[in-house]
């Protein structure tokens, strides 16, 4: 298990950079779910994305779902000049952006404005 680090009163992951950095290369500003993220690095087949997803979700369970909480629990959280965004409710699940610099409009609207 890997040790939380605290940052701004909140514990966040340290593979949370790492995360943060290869995913905002793989998909940019587009929004997608946990199931998404986690079966188009498989099929584009990202490997660094791909072995850091299984290291956060495991081996074992339903892993969207242990990936969505895990998002869950990081949105918000600024690391490297990016961070997660809770974007908005699709069919009842949430879709998530990784976004770059400071927020300046709504995340769903940087999302659809592709800034």
């Amino acid at each position: 298990m890997h040790r939380l680090l605290a940052r701004e009163g909140r514990n966040y992951d340290p593979r949370l950079a790492q995360f943060l950095i290869a995913t905002y290369d793989f998909s940019r500003s587009s929004a997608w779910t946990a199931s998404e993220l986690l079966c188009d690095a498989r099929r584009d087949r990202r490997d660094d994305l791909d072995e850091l997803l299984a290291d956060i979700t495991g081996d074992s369970g339903d892993r969207a779902k242990t990936f969505g909480r895990w998002l869950q629990r990081h949105a918000g959280i600024e690391v490297a000049g990016y961070r997660i965004e809770k974007i908005k409710p699709v069919n009842g699940v949430w879709q998530y952006g990784v976004l770059q610099g400071p927020p300046r409009k709504t995340a769903e609207k940087m999302l659809i404005a592709g800034t």
